[in-house]
């Protein structure tokens, strides 16, 4: 009974301690992304995502940083297992790049009106046509250098698994005329869902793949692209 006691406590103070980190950076960035711009944003979202990952425990190794330029354009898309999947791709990749997110989670108190300020992409996937003017703004955002992230299954993982790909983020890579990047992120699935009262440790294994240029956009192709995404990165996971 006691340990069950102490393993709650302890629970709720590392929940505690993100919730005051993230209020605290959210307000830092949106001071620093009206004064200078989004450069300090990202800065700032990299710091908060270190100090989660240290609250929570978890160490973090980078495969592939070379396959990259830090300085160019690209469509970043990765599995996923977990919540910590965000605050872990942003200290793996160096680049600057716009999440697309829930809408709903502007509905969050601080963090969710920060969100709404942030240069980040919200969609509302229940409403295709409000979903389709997220993915203009993606494909706009790419336009314009900057990156963007993408979870093509949707969701989280329920199984481990990689799950079903959605066509969204292949569309933006095919319009915007940018090259995708395959990103496998291995050892957090049930870092924050494990049991109801744990957020444990881990060591992540995080693998960015080359990029994938593409020469013709249509429908077809995206398709194309889509599987060829997803067995690279099912790949990369296996040598993880």
């Amino acid at each position: 009974m006691l340990i069950q006691i102490i393993f709650k406590i302890n629970y709720y103070l590392k929940i505690l301690r993100i919730i005051i980190a993230t209020i605290i950076h959210t307000i830092k960035a949106n001071i620093g992304l009206k004064k200078h711009g989004e450069s300090i944003y990202y800065e700032n979202a990299r710091k908060w995502s270190a100090e989660l990952m240290d609250i929570a425990g978890i160490k973090l190794e980078v495969f592939g940083r070379s396959n990259i330029d830090k300085n160019e354009t690209y469509i970043f898309v990765s599995n996923h297992s977990d919540l910590f999947d965000i605050p872990i791709l942003h200290c793996a990749i160096e680049n600057d790049f716009r999440i697309i997110y829930k809408k709903e989670l502007e509905k969050v108190p601080i963090f969710g009106k920060g969100l709404e300020r942030s240069p980040y992409i919200g969609v509302v996937r229940e409403n295709p046509q409000k979903a389709m003017k997220s993915v203009e703004n993606a494909i706009k955002s790419a336009g314009e250098g900057r990156s963007v992230l993408v979870f093509p299954e949707g969701t989280r993982t329920k199984t481990g698994a990689v799950g079903q790909f959605k066509r969204g983020g292949f569309m933006i890579a095919a319009r915007a005329g940018k090259p995708v990047v395959p990103v496998a992120v291995k050892g957090t699935y049930g870092i924050s869902t494990s049991s109801k009262f744990a957020i444990k440790g881990a060591d992540v294994k995080v693998m960015i793949g080359e990029p994938i240029y593409q020469s013709s956009h249509n429908s077809q192709e995206e398709k194309k692209l889509m599987i060829e995404v997803k067995e690279r990165i099912e790949k990369m996971l296996l040598k993880l």
